[in-house]
């Protein structure tokens, strides 16, 4: 009786294997090329045109869209300001984290002092934004608390000068935490005969800190920097929460992109701007790209083992 050659059987198997991973990237593919690829696309082309949305004529505008973004002071002030909020916020939250780690890191009780620093991370996000803006407001718990102390009490934290520092400063707090949350569970990996080892060199807190914990914990740092990039590009709720309350500051200094880009997008559809909207979303796509490459270009080192 013929029966099948152990090879034959193993490309049998294999060719069973085959098929069935097929199968379930069959429907994992389609939901990503409908739901992504094609509005992707789809946003592409709409940047490229003047359209209201149905029920509007869609007439092609060529490339008037981002010329009109180019020169609109608008979309360039909430431009900087997403910027600002990317960069200089990464800046301040990352020194923050690093402070946090030399501290903490032969500190007893630790883990209640994370669970602490986490825990703005799980409270809303416009909860948050709502509290800051009434503690802020010109007449708000602040101004009046500095007032009792004799202090000047009409200090405008919600005004031109001071109202995006304040977003980027509450940004940087909601997520401290959670950051240095990561970090520290990628430090306690880090082999304790290291440390004993750098402490019998004669190294101090710091230069432990610096030659021991920051080249294995590098990794970690890095995918961190490229969260909070894209979480800062993405925020939304938290200045819509605080700059919202704002009576005082003109909207070019309390916006950032996405927050323009729900302005001209109304939900009632009136005076949408679905065109103008794309171009706006195509160049953020873009930027997000150039800062995320950029992060990774900054924060790519050699890869330790231990």
């Amino acid at each position: 009786m013929w029966r099948a050659r152990p090879a034959q059987e193993a490309s049998g198997l294999q060719a069973t294997r085959r098929r069935a991973y097929r199968g379930f990237l069959v429907p994992a593919v389609f939901l990503y090329t409908l739901l992504f690829i094609l509005p992707s696309i789809a946003g592409l082309v709409v940047s490229f045109s003047r359209w209201g949305g149905l029920g509007t004529e869609f007439r092609w505008a060529g490339l008037a869209n981002y010329r009109a973004l180019w020169r609109d002071p608008v979309f360039g002030r909430a431009f900087g300001n997403t910027l600002f909020a990317a960069i200089v916020g990464g800046v301040v939250v990352f020194a923050l984290v690093f402070l946090a780690l030399v501290v903490l890191q032969d500190l007893r009780g630790r883990k209640f002092v994370q669970a602490v620093l986490f825990m703005p991370h799980v409270i809303s996000t416009v909860a948050i934004g709502a509290c800051v803006a009434f503690l802020l407001d010109s007449d708000g718990a602040l101004n009046r608390l500095m007032g009792m102390t004799g202090l000047p009490q009409h200090t405008a934290w919600l005004g031109d000068g001071l109202i995006f520092k304040v977003i980027v400063a509450v940004l940087v707090w909601s997520a401290g935490g959670y950051f240095i949350v990561l970090i520290m569970a990628s430090v306690d990996n880090v082999p304790p005969d290291l440390y004993e080892e750098a402490q019998l060199a004669g190294c101090s807190k710091v230069q432990r800190f610096r030659h021991v914990t920051l080249p294995l914990v590098w990794d970690v740092i890095a995918v961190t920097a490229v969260l909070w990039v894209i979480s800062t590009l993405k925020a939304f709720e938290m200045v819509i929460a605080i700059a919202g309350q704002s009576q005082i500051a003109p909207i070019s200094a309390r916006t950032v992109v996405l927050q323009q880009f729900y302005a001209i997008t109304p939900p009632d559809g009136s005076d949408a701007q679905f065109g103008y909207a794309s171009a706006m979303g195509v160049v953020m796509v873009f930027v997000s790209f150039l800062l995320v490459w950029l992060t990774r270009r900054v924060t790519r080192r050699e890869r330790m083992e231990y």
